[in-house]
Formats: C-alpha cells, structure tokens, sequence
C-alpha cells in the first residue's frame, strides 16, 4: 500500500505528540497535520485531505462526530478518547476502530492494520454526506456510478449522492464480482443490468433505472471475455 496520509485531532497537546511519536514508528505513515480545535480541524481536514485522521470525541466548541459532520471529504476515521460510551454511534459512522486513551503499541498496531486491509477487501457500504446527514448506501442498491472532475456520483435504488473520491479509488472498494468498469468515466452493477446490445465494435448495457451505458472497445472485450450475463 503507498503512504497513508495521517491528520491529527486532539485538544491535549501531550496527547499528539504521544501519537506522533508512536506513528514514527510506521515507515509508511505520513503525518501531514494537525489540529486541537473543531474549526481548525474542519478547515484543515478539507484542505489536505488526508487518507486517515486520529480523531478525539471531546474537542472544544463541538465534537468529533460534529467535526465529521461538517466535512465535505471524508478520509478513514480512527477514534480516540478517552470515554468507551461513544464507541457504538463511531462504528455506525463507519470508523475504521476505537481507541481508548491511553493508547497502547500493540492495539495501535492492529487499528492500522484495519486501514491497510480497508483498501484491499470490497466494503457493503458506503459513507456519504446528504444535506447535514451522515448516511450509508448499501452497495447492492448502487445502479451506476459516474466520474465528475474530483467528484463521483452515486447513482442508486433511494436516488444519487455526490461523493469526493475518484472512480478508481471507488472500484477498488467494490465487489469485482458484482461491479464493472465501462469506461474512464462511468462503472456499473452487474446485478442492475437488464439487457446488453453490440454496436459495431462495443458494447452498451441498459440497467434497471433505464440508463444505458456505452462501454469503450477495450473494456468491451474485458466484458464478452467475462461471459457475464450476456449471451453472446
């Protein structure tokens, strides 16, 4: 896995440089900031837009989940406190594990260990921001998904979501059984197709939400090779 892009939040000053010293010893940790106050966190988040934070729950003038809440990019989350009542509503948002203060090697070790194997096993959910809500969408609901600048949109069963990931990052989460990558701009669910047509040399899909999607040559070859719901 390439380097893990790592953003600080905790109001005791004592308590980051005890993290910090503790990431040094993982090579392929990068701390790229920090932060002891809720705003300067939120700023600072969707600025530098790390891959992983360290996120305390009691910081000054709101709490982690409120500092969640107000992101507009959404990197994993590793909660630590120093409070085990809070454990249940950071594992509905989707946090990667929980830390209790103070935090010990071995269980920092195996908390990285969840991040790294985040990337490598496909997830059934998918954490998104709607209007002021946290929310989930069951990956089996997704229609199709569609690549816009730095963005994608999610297109699924209850409507769409705007999410700030890149296309490939997306597939890399996503079951390679269930999910197909049409073209540089746009994959699909497998399970939502309902029919599939050759023009000329590619193909184009129609799901159940009507959209049809024009798969390129090149993965239209990857898509006949994988014999899919398609009678050739």
């Amino acid at each position: 896995m390439s380097t893990i892009r790592v953003f600080l939040v905790d109001d005791e000053p004592l308590a980051t440089q005890e993290m910090k010293c503790m990431l040094r010893d993982f090579s392929d940790l990068d701390i790229v900031g920090q932060a002891s106050t809720a705003i300067e966190a939120i700023r600072q988040i969707n600025a530098l837009k790390p891959d992983l934070i360290f996120l305390d729950i009691n910081i000054p003038e709101k709490t982690g989940f409120d500092i969640v809440n107000e992101l507009t990019y959404f990197p994993q989350i590793i909660f630590v406190t120093a409070y085990d009542e809070y454990a249940l509503k950071a594992f509905e948002i989707n946090a990667i594990d929980y830390l209790m203060k103070p935090v010990g090697h071995e269980r920092l070790v195996k908390a990285l260990s969840k991040v790294k194997a985040y990337g490598q096993t496909s997830v059934s959910r998918i954490f998104v921001k709607e209007e002021h809500e946290m929310k989930f969408i069951e990956t089996a609901s997704i229609s199709w998904i569609e690549s816009i600048g730095n963005y994608i949109r999610i297109h699924h069963d209850k409507g769409s979501n705007m999410l700030y990931k890149s296309l490939t990052a997306i597939e890399e989460q996503l079951s390679q059984e269930n999910f197909f990558r049409a073209s540089r701009k746009e994959l699909f669910n497998l399970n939502k197709m309902v029919s599939a047509q050759k023009n000329d040399f590619s193909w184009s899909v129609k799901l159940l939400d009507g959209k049809e999607i024009q798969l390129s040559q090149r993965q239209s070859s990857k898509f006949i090779s994988l014999n899919k719901r398609v009678e050739l």
